[in-house]
This record gives C-alpha cells, structure tokens and sequence, in this order.
C-alpha cells in the first residue's frame, strides 16, 4: 500500500491548478451536501448521491464498515455495531445516526444500529460523517461521530422507483418508493422495503445464527418552511450469541417495532428561527433460553452461576424531544442558540426470569433533561475563523440514580493562508450520560453508573493540487469513567484514563467528471490491550462510461494479537458493475468480499475464538423508474 501511494503522490504533483477547478468539477456530484455541510462541526466526510450509486451500496451498514478508526463487528446478537479504533463495544453512545433533521438512537442503549444499521441506500440522497463533537447545528445528543442520512426529496425523484435485490447467500430485498409536487406546494416521498438476511456462523461444533426479516416505511412532507418525516421499522431476528455465558445461546429471538415522527418549522423573513418537535417509541422484546447460564447481573449468583436458564422481556421506550434555535448573522459573526427538552420513559412490561415474573431491575425509569447551547463563529480576517461553543446539560433522574449537570465547551479556527490549502482544529471538553441499558446490566456490586468524559483534540488540514486533494488529520482522545462490560459482572466504570490517538490520511484524485480514485490509511495507539483493529483503510476506484459504471474497492485491516490469539490482516475485496438498459431501467451485478479475507470479531466463550463479520457472496439487483 505504501508504494501505491507513493506513485499515486509522485503523479499528483506533476501539474496545478487552484482549489475553485476542484470545486467546478465536483459541483454535481455534492452540491446537494454542500447546502448542509457544515465545516464548523469537525472533520467531514461526504457521500454524493452519484458515489452511492457507482460503488453499488446497497445498504449504511457497508458505508459503516469503510469508515476510518472505527470497525463494524457483529455483536452477541449478531448486529453489525460500529465501535471505537481498537476496542468492541455491543452497543455505545459515541455514534450518532441522523435521518435528516432526527437523531434516532434507541432511548434504551443509546445505540442505532439494531434498527438502523442496515437502512436502505435506495431512500439516501446523500451522507455526511463528522469526527468531533457538536453543538445544537447536530442536534442535542453528544458524541464522538455523527453520520448524517440525508433522504431523498420530491423535487428529485418525482414518479416511482422500484428495486429487487437478490444475493448468492439468499438475501433478498425489494423496495418501492413513490414520490410527487402538489400544486399547493406541498411535496411528498413515500418510501417501502423488505429485506430478508441471512447469517449462519459454526461455533463450538454448534450454529449461531442471526437470521432476520426487517421492513422499513418512511414518508417525506414538506412545502420548504415546513417538514413532517414520519418512519417505522419492525425487525425478527435470531438471537446469535444472545447473554449467554458460553456465547452460544440454545434458543431465542429478538423483535423491536420502532416508530418516530418529526415536525421542523422555520419562522421569520429569513428564516433564522426553529422549532423541532419529535416523538420515538421503540416496543421490543427479547426471549432467550440456555442450559449453560444467562448473564443477567441483578440477579447473579456467584455460588450457581447457571442459575438463569430462561429470560424475557418486553419493554417500551418513549422518547419526546422539543427544541427552539435562533441565528443571528451580521458582516463577521455567525452565533447561533438553542434550547432543547427530553424526556425518556422506560416500561417494563414484563420481564421474566426461568418463567418467574421478576418486574423492573432498578426503579431508574425516566429522565428529563434540559439543555442550552450557544456558538459563535467570529471572522477574524476573510481567510481565519474562530469557533466557540458551550453547553449545559441538565438532567433530572427518578429512583435510585442521582440527577446531575454536565457541560460541554469547545473551541476551534478554521485557517486558509492560500486558495489551495487550508488548516482546522478543534478541542472539545464533553460528556456521554450512562442509558438505561448501561444501569439495567450493571455489575452486581455496584449499580450506579457515572457519566463517560472525554476530551477530544484534533488538527486537520487538506491540499489540493490540479485534481486531487490529500488531507491528513490528527486526532488525540482522552476518556475518564469509561463503562466497560464484562459479561460475568456487568457494566462498571473504568478508574483511570483511556487514551488513543491517530492520524487518518485521506488522498481523492478526480481522472474526470466520470471517474475518481479514493485512498484512504488511519493509524492509531490506544493505552489499552487492543481487542479490536487499529490500523487500516482502503483504495476505490469508480468510473462511468456510455450506458456502463463499474467500480472496484479493497477495505483493508492490520490484523493484531489479543492475549494468545492472532488476527489476521483483512482484505475485503469488492469489485461491481452496472448496465443502463434504458434511461429507466438498470441491471446492476456485485462481488462482495472476494478473498474471503473478512474482518473478524473476537468470541470470550469458553475459550477465545475467532468468526468472521461477512461473508463472500455475488448480488444481482434490478432497479426501475416509472
């Protein structure tokens, strides 16, 4: 990989041009994003509608899985979850997944990816990615990495779509979507999909399985000062590793229905003032049975660790967000403020250990929090900027767990000596508040669960030359009161500071309006012993041509070793092509993970083992306008 970066540098280098040329040329492949982009938030990454379409992503979780320092592993209930470079988490809070203005983590694990993980491509217009901490401009949630979904519109797609998808593994998925322009001015995208997974995995001479079946509906209403976006999706599936103590659970199945509808209004002339009124409800329920033991910690014991043979729950989550902001914008100052309320309720509606109704863990159950933000961007000159923003959080806890105020400060500039180069850096002070899910499965001996702090710090800047742009970014992240799970005790906060720090190069050279290269490596060092990869990136190619686009890409992964066991390096291989039969219809045919070189997660069952995240598989879809 080195030596192809250093040819892909020696030729870039060879001519110049001016950073407005690159722009010009990108101009229809983001102009959409560059409506939304917002370069005060951190460190950006872009998905254009066309990007999606010529490397054939089909759905996020395959977007997830390319992004730098982090992995996308399958978790004990076989969820394709994103964690932090070097480290496996079941579910976290430091990703956050927005369907456009709406940020749709579970109001139970803080976590999106049971429900969202694999949300359609055919309903994205485009992506963003930020690295960094936000303010209000990225709703109220704080976080390491927010992934910004932004749907398709009306004003696009007027008329139908229709797309089947069928793989060499039996995946299937169909889709429908329909949308139109009154003459009122009212606009709406109406969209439809069933997807049909599976995954099989041989483990201690046994199957795991994560079999599931997922649809998803989502409708887009709008008239330009005015958006309702309402979306609801219901999963089934096996329950793979489950809470078993052995990771390998003899029977069970996980089903979550989620629903939310979210309301954005602007007011006045310019349209500075916003209310956003949102309401999501998630009804799960979750059945597992094994001979070998169930971790639950509220009821562990450690004289008869298999006691728990048999466990069900089913619960609801409800979470009701209202906020307000305001801009004000004069010749060098952009601030902006807004005030938010939450509330999350947590019902347990039944729960039941070996057959036993046992009722709620904890009486923790609700949580209502305020917050206020401000930021201010001041223009020092035309060409420096600099960035600052405060938050305070309030949040106000029933039963056993403490109310508490955290707050959020952050500073940054944005520098640009020459139309070619340009330098941005950021400090963030922040917080992540323990969820429901973290208290529920806290260690026996002590339940209470304290705040994760972090301090994140990170320096980028990016070049470009003729047709290319190289970025390079560094990143240093310092994080107290970590909650850690071990499956024998439960969540608990780790008692001393956990460090990482990186950098990730990015290289894009543009061959022409029809093709591009991508480059992409990010290494990094964590204080910890490693049980997840820390070093990697990959290489895509993409090109159209008359009524063919092709593409080509390989995400890499520097293996690594964990205690005695050794990881090899990863090389996920995809390579694609699509026909336009007509302007309307398309044909479109995908290799996926070609060397059968896939990233691997890490088993802590009675022994240590290894099972890869995908499989090796040919997809063939349809796609058709109408």
């Amino acid at each position: 990989m080195s030596r192809l970066l250093l040819i892909l540098l020696l030729f870039n280098f060879c001519s110049a041009s001016s950073l407005q040329n690159l722009l010009e040329e990108y101009e229809d492949t983001s102009k959409n994003s560059l409506q939304t982009l917002n370069e005060k938030m951190g460190h950006a990454r872009i998905y254009s509608q066309k990007e999606l379409k010529l490397m054939q992503y089909d759905k996020l979780s395959e977007v997830l899985k390319e992004l730098p320092i982090t992995s996308l592993n399958r978790n004990a209930l076989g969820v394709s979850t994103l964690s932090l470079v070097g480290t496996k988490a079941d579910a976290s809070g430091f990703f956050r997944l927005f369907i456009n203005d709406h940020e749709v983590s579970s109001a139970h694990t803080q976590s999106p990816f049971l429900s969202w993980y694999d949300l359609p491509i055919s309903l994205i217009d485009y992506i963003e990615v930020y690295y960094g901490e936000g303010s209000f401009t990225l709703g109220n949630e704080t976080g390491i990495e927010f992934i910004r979904v932004y749907t398709k519109k009306a004003s696009k797609e007027n008329g139908a779509n229709l797309k089947t998808t069928i793989t060499s593994k039996s995946t299937n998925s169909q889709e429908i979507s329909y949308a139109t322009v009154l003459e009122n001015g009212w606009s709406y995208f109406a969209y439809f999909a069933n997807q049909n997974n599976f995954f099989k995995r041989d483990y201690n001479k046994d199957n795991l399985n994560a079999n599931s079946s997922q649809q998803y509906v989502f409708l887009d209403i709008g008239d330009g000062n005015n958006t309702i976006n309402v979306a609801y999706t219901t999963l089934k599936k096996d329950n793979y590793q489950g809470l078993s103590f052995d990771s390998l659970s003899d029977d069970g199945e996980t089903s979550s229905n989620d629903f939310f509808i979210n309301y954005s209004t602007k007011f006045l002339r310019d349209k500075s003032l916003k209310f956003t009124l949102s309401v999501d409800v998630q009804n799960r329920e979750y059945k597992e049975e094994n001979k070998e033991g169930i971790s639950i910690p509220a009821y562990f014991n450690p004289m008869k660790i298999d006691w728990i043979k048999a466990y069900e729950e089913d619960i609801k989550l409800t979470k009701t967000t209202a906020s307000l902001s305001k801009e004000f914008k004069t010749r060098k100052n952009n601030f902006f403020t807004a005030f938010n309320i939450k509330n999350i309720k947590y019902d347990t509606k039944n729960r039941k250990i070996n057959n036993t109704k046992v009722g709620e863990f904890y009486d923790f159950n609700e949580e209502t929090s305020y917050s206020l933000a401000i930021q201010d961007d001041y223009k020092i000159l035309d060409n420096l900027i600099l960035i600052g923003n405060a938050k305070v959080d309030k949040y106000i806890r029933n039963g056993y767990m403490e109310d508490s105020t955290e707050t959020l400060y952050r500073i940054g500039s944005i520098y640009l000596p020459t139309k070619n180069l340009g330098f941005k850096t950021f400090y963030t002070i922040s917080h992540i508040p323990p969820s429901f899910y973290n208290t529920d499965f806290s260690s026996f001996l002590d339940h209470k669960i304290d705040s994760q702090k972090y301090k994140y710090f990170t320096f980028d800047t990016a070049y470009t030359y003729n047709k290319s742009r190289i970025s390079l970014e560094y990143f240093n992240v310092h994080i107290d009161d970590y909650i850690y799970h071990e499956k024998s005790i439960g969540f608990i906060n780790i008692d001393h500071t956990i460090k990482t720090n990186g950098f990730i190069f990015d290289y894009l050279y543009n061959i022409n309006k029809r093709s591009k290269v991508e480059l992409n490596y990010f290494s990094s060092q964590l204080t910890e012993n490693e049980n997840n990869y820390t070093h990697g990136g990959y290489f895509k190619y993409m090109q159209s041509f008359d009524k063919f686009s092709y593409f080509a890409s390989v995400l890499y992964r520097k293996g690594f070793t964990y205690m005695d066991l050794d990881v090899d390096d990863s090389f996920d291989l995809n390579l694609g092509a699509t026909y336009n039969f007509t302007k309307n219809l398309s044909f479109s045919l995908k290799a996926a993970n070609l060397l059968d070189k896939s990233t691997q997660s890490i088993i802590n069952g009675p022994t240590l083992s290894l099972i890869d995240d995908y499989d090796r598989e040919v997809s063939f879809s349809l796609n058709w306008r109408f």
